[in-house]
């Protein structure tokens, strides 16, 4: 190996280890530069962006330092400046588009075995808790908004071991929704997140919260007020309490109140500078923490990109409203157009000899030409030329464009097309709009898979105490269970690919009735995915049923023949638990026979002792027995004798020791 290597574009001749704290922060503020100057262009488009989105559109882009920022156009005396939003719009429905469905993935098992199966099993209701209690789906949606203001966004999670988690135990998961402003990478032309030799996370703090977040490494720090560098904190402000009639700069020149410092955050791949990675954080001329990659990064970063649409050979993707903003000037130029031609025709335009009384009389609502005294032509009324369709034109043109840019078109926003009436054409043209947010559907589903693929790996390494978690089941009850990392949570978690694409609702109860009419789902699983309001109660009250069957399950599965009392073996303690689950006749006994079949169908039940096997099928043969003796009575036939509700239940010997 050499004994000089560049990582980022800078020569380093020695690893961390053996490099003093000058030299580390040295390396980390070069790198630094290196990552501001290749952003700078994604962090021009996206303050164009949200300016535009926020009705300040009579703006300019403008370069201090390393950095850029916004400065208002100087208003023209007596013209009019009007905001005509045509981008908003294209956002939300964007936004709608991407957030409409989510990725669908599952815990796949690594082998055939039933331990194999239980782990996978396990694993999938411990990732469902953590996104579900940790509100992941929120961060992905403020992902997807930067992705499609400025092009490429990203989510980070970890672990905190100071955090404490909902249920009190030590140690919890972060999440994080990264902007453009908020992370870099040093080589443009390296599109895979994971071939970058480092990557950093630069984000303003107050000098007071970084001093209680790292404590004795941050008591030096002080604010940095890096001219090169200007936060997103600053600038973004600046954007959202400027008005366009306020002359001044966009973009935080003003001096803040509040002491602030950048802390940067450099996430170093495993190499020559550190064989086991290294993650670097340091502020304002000081280390405030280097510690080691930890074990569940799988020597991956913990970061996934999310990106509009990819440029070739480049890192940083084009965002949407890129191709908007020339449009939305030429259409609040037309829009101008149209009320300072409406203002000219509103005014009275006469002409008149000089010193008559009619200036007076318009009473400043009016132009009035003055004519020479020595003309004798009477008040004449002066018509404006007309304005013609020009503006309007103009106009319909640019928002046609609009919609064509963003496959927004009238099947896109709930309207039929001009003399289509087919509903095949219909869809197919709604499909042919959807098809064009393929692109960053992929990158949300890949993302999603290497989310939950380290959060797996999270779980296993650092849950090493048994943790309650609550899931959510298929029918709205929590289902509780306790988990045990390396010893229950296993598999490798897969997103089913397209599975995040956009369907309508529409489509949705088509492919149900179509699954109903081939017989792959119960009317009941029907009802349950049309999402039909009408329906509720009739699935509340076949749920209660189905808690009642799976509460069944559980006391079968926690069943024992050891009498507490005595701590022996007792076939008598075994039969008063059998005796108190016998089925009723007021029991639902189909929606009984079908949740227990599940419980039969699991790698679980493989293992249960012949004994509580035989208990549990002669449970199922009395709620078989029940429901002949309902559809016997129904059809007058006469109900069998009780007998037939109590199975034997000598067929198998309670074993000792059991």
């Amino acid at each position: 190996m050499e004994s000089n290597q560049k990582i980022g574009y800078v020569e380093v001749d020695k690893p961390l280890s053996e490099m003093d704290a000058p030299e580390i922060i040295k390396l980390n503020d070069s790198w630094f530069e290196r990552v501001i100057d290749n952003r700078r262009h994604v962090e021009r488009d996206a303050l164009l962006n949200i300016s535009f989105l926020l009705d300040q559109q009579y703006v300019s882009v403008s370069r201090v330092g390393a950095g850029v920022q916004l400065t208002p156009i100087p208003e023209k005396k007596g013209r009019v400046r009007t905001v005509e939003q045509i981008i908003e719009p294209v956002v939300r429905s964007e936004m709608a588009r991407l957030l409409r469905t989510k990725p669908q993935g599952i815990v796949v098992p690594l082998g055939n075995d039933p331990e194999d199966y239980e782990a996978a099993q396990a694993g999938d209701d411990g990732l469902a808790y953590v996104i579900q209690s940790h509100d992941v789906e929120e961060y992905m949606e403020q992902a997807c908004l930067w992705m499609i203001t400025g092009g490429t966004s990203h989510l980070g999670w970890g672990w905190d071991p100071e955090k404490i988690d909902e249920n009190g135990n030590q140690g919890d998961y972060y999440f994080r929704s990264l902007s453009p402003f908020e992370f870099g990478v040093p080589q443009l032309r390296q599109w895979n997140i994971n071939e970058q030799p480092y990557i950093m996370v630069t984000k303003a703090y107050e000098v007071s919260e970084i001093k209680e977040r790292w404590g004795e490494a941050a008591k030096n720090v002080t604010a940095d007020r890096n001219e090169k560098f200007s936060s997103l904190d600053d600038r973004l402000t600046s954007i959202l309490s400027t008005s366009n009639n306020q002359q001044g700069s966009y973009g935080g020149a003003k001096e803040r109140s509040l002491p602030l410092a950048i802390v940067k955050e450099t996430w170093i791949k495993p190499g020559f500078l550190a064989p086991e990675g290294a993650v670097l954080v340091t502020c304002a001329g000081q280390i405030l923490e280097m510690k080691t990659w930890p074990k569940w990064c799988n020597r991956r970063y913990p970061f996934a990109k999310l990106e509009y649409f990819r440029i070739p050979g480049s890192y940083w993707a084009k965002p949407m409203i890129n191709a908007l903003i020339p449009l939305q000037r030429r259409h609040n130029r037309a829009a101008s157009i149209v009320v300072e031609t409406m203002n000219v025709l509103s005014q009275t335009r006469l002409a008149a000899p000089r010193n008559t009384q009619v200036k007076g009389i318009l009473g400043g609502k009016g132009v009035m030409f003055e004519t020479p005294l020595t003309a004798t032509t009477a008040v004449t009324n002066i018509s404006a030329p007309p304005i013609g369709d020009l503006p309007f034109r103009e106009m319909d043109n640019t928002r046609g464009a609009v919609r064509d840019i963003s496959h927004q078109h009238e099947v896109s926003r709930g309207t039929t097309p001009p003399n289509v009436r087919s509903g095949t054409a219909i869809n197919a043209l709604k499909e042919l709009d959807d098809t064009a947010s393929v692109i960053p559907v992929r990158s949300i589903e890949r993302a999603a898979q290497t989310m939950g693929r380290h959060i797996l790996s999270i779980m296993q390494e650092m849950w090493d105490e048994p943790r309650l978690i609550y899931v959510l089941g298929e029918t709205g009850d929590i289902e509780t269970h306790s988990l045990m990392s390396g010893e229950k949570v296993g598999g490798q978690f897969v997103v089913q690919t397209g599975t995040a694409y956009s369907y309508s609702k529409e489509e949705r109860q088509q492919q149900v009735f179509r699954n109903l009419e081939a017989g792959l789902i119960s009317p009941e699983e029907a009802i349950r995915h049309q999402e039909m309001g009408t329906s509720r109660g009739v699935l509340q009250e076949r749920d209660i049923s189905r808690r009642h069957a799976r509460r069944e399950n559980q006391k079968f599965t926690e069943m024992t023949a050891v009498d507490p009392q005595t701590g022996q073996p007792s076939k008598d303690f075994l039969m008063q638990q059998f005796q108190s689950l016998l089925p009723a006749d007021w029991h639902d006994h189909p929606i009984h026979v079908s949740e227990h079949n599940k419980l039969r169908m699991r790698p679980t039940y493989e293992r249960w002792p012949s004994w509580k096997r035989a208990l549990f099928e002669a449970h199922i043969s009395g709620h078989q027995a029940a429901l002949m003796a309902q559809m016997e009575t129904m059809q007058g036939v006469g109900a069998p004798p009780p007998e037939a509700l109590n199975p034997p239940q000598e067929e198998q010997a309670v074993p000792q020791g059991a």
